[in-house]
């Protein structure tokens, strides 16, 4: 199971991509097979050092199932995703914007709904936010592995999430040009790259940190 808890302020791509995201289909591993979620699925997280609970949602940075797909030690993978969110509205704005889309939108051309859907997202997120804040802006992402007599986590405290995709971006594209990659293909950055690299270089800006324990 894995979960992630972030505060952030959403930019206008990132809004646009809300209805690509509600458009595609989006799955779960269980027992080695991809099956498919019928639409938006809520389900409550318990953020690990937090003790309290959160409504999480498999629709935002939900692809471990398809990445693990083929991992002969993953048999079951799902993985959602709650925001901080005052008002404590985000699943129920979510839900919403399902339903209009299948309601209204789904019948239209590709062509013709594209253009509708930026118009809408552009009213949702007009202008792009200020710079991200890391002393406000963060989150925590945990992954519990389950074995037939242990359980292991590990979490992951992070901040400023577009600065971390900037500073990833920067640090493939350092390693791809020197030939220094893992294989070809549809991979995630952690089997390019190396995941324990990816952690090295986040730790050495200061933008996240990770922790090892084993519950059980």
């Amino acid at each position: 199971e894995l979960g992630e808890y972030v505060s952030a302020v959403p930019t206008v791509g990132s809004t646009q991509s809300i209805f690509d995201v509600i458009r595609a289909d989006a799955y779960y591993l269980e027992d080695n097979v991809l099956k498919k979620y019928d639409g938006i699925v809520q389900q409550d997280l318990v953020v690990p050092g937090t003790g309290f609970a959160v409504p999480g949602l498999n629709w935002g940075g939900t692809a471990m199932p398809v990445f693990f797909r083929d991992d002969r030690r993953v048999r079951n993978c799902r993985m959602f995703v709650a925001m901080k969110n005052e008002k404590g509205d985000i699943p129920q704005r979510v839900r919403e914007a399902e339903r209009m889309f299948k309601v209204l939108f789904q019948w239209i051309p590709d062509d013709k709904l594209y253009p509708v859907l930026d118009r809408i997202a552009a009213g949702m997120t007009p202008d792009t936010p200020p710079r991200e804040n890391r002393h406000v802006h963060r989150s925590i992402d945990w992954c519990t592995g389950r074995g037939n007599n242990t359980t292991a986590r590990a979490v992951i405290h992070s901040a400023a999430g577009y600065q971390i995709t900037g500073l990833i971006q920067a640090y493939a594209a350092m390693r791809l040009l020197g030939n220094t990659y893992n294989g070809v293909g549809f991979r995630s950055p952690a089997e390019l790259l190396g995941h324990r690299e990816l952690m090295g270089a986040l730790e050495a800006y200061g933008f996240a940190r990770v922790t090892e324990e084993t519950v059980a």
